[in-house]
């Protein structure tokens, strides 16, 4: 396993955002030290509009400004949110939370403009956790079924995965199966080897992948206490990516990526 600073996922009912959160993911593109943003003229948020479909569909949006000279450039990671209203929140990372149902304008400052989204949350109920949709790519997130780690040919120290997740339910088989069924204690997940492991409370030769208070941590978790059941969700028929064309003109210029399978 390894770690995953920049890459994100987000999930919906019909979406998989491959964070990458889901899935949608955003990943950072530099090459040197982030030269002075330039001023711009206007902001522009994408997607415009968003969706959040359950409890656990956080999503991030795209910030960008142009410039007088008429480039677009990211200003993702120093924009700042404001809901209107209590019907959503933003954590630490800019990931929009559903609280109560209904509609949010969401202000967004950035490079001395302002402008703003709409959120519709459709729900704030809690679906049970999806095997294919959200476990599957907490896994690949996390490296575990890298070429580097189980997915290899061969798997690693005897536990083997599908490479990047392509056969889910060889994956769920190998999970249940392997060490008789010992990587999960139902009665108490937390003391589940699946959890132990990635989080440092037992060893683990990938070391530390991610914290006890993560989303991914919460994802597994939730999973394992409803009983590591395997769901049938539909495949991903297309991926979209945002922006489409992304244009860095300077060194050290930087760009968010949201990524979204539908």
């Amino acid at each position: 396993m390894s770690t995953y600073p920049r890459l994100r996922m987000t999930f919906g009912a019909s979406l998989l955002l491959w964070t990458a959160t889901a899935l949608g993911f955003s990943q950072a593109l530099a090459t040197a030290a982030s030269p002075s943003a330039p001023m711009v003229v206007e902001l522009r948020v994408e997607p415009a509009a968003l969706a959040l479909e359950n409890a656990r569909d956080a999503r991030r949006v795209l910030v960008s400004g142009r410039t007088k000279e008429g480039r677009w450039i990211d200003l993702s990671r120093t924009a700042k949110l404001v809901p209107a209203s209590g019907g959503v929140r933003v954590d630490a990372d800019g990931y929009l939370h559903p609280v109560k149902p209904g509609l949010v304008r969401v202000a967004v400052a950035a490079g001395g403009l302002r402008t703003e989204f709409a959120v519709r949350v459709k729900s704030v109920a809690s679906p049970p956790i999806s095997f294919v949709r959200e476990v599957m790519p907490v896994m690949s997130r996390s490296g575990c079924n890298a070429g580097t780690c189980h997915g290899s040919a061969k798997g690693k120290n005897g536990f083997k995965l599908s490479l990047r997740g392509y056969d889910p339910e060889f994956d769920h088989a190998a999970l249940i199966n392997d060490l008789s069924g010992r990587r999960f204690n139902r009665a108490d997940p937390d003391q589940s080897l699946m959890l132990l492991k990635p989080t440092e409370g037992a060893p683990h030769q990938g070391g530390l992948v991610f914290e006890k208070d993560s989303r991914f941590y919460a994802i597994l978790r939730q999973w394992i206490a409803e009983g590591v059941r395997l769901d049938r969700a539909g495949r991903v028929k297309s991926l979209e990516v945002l922006p489409a064309a992304p244009r860095l003109e300077l060194p050290g210029r930087a760009q968010q990526m949201r990524g979204i399978a539908h």
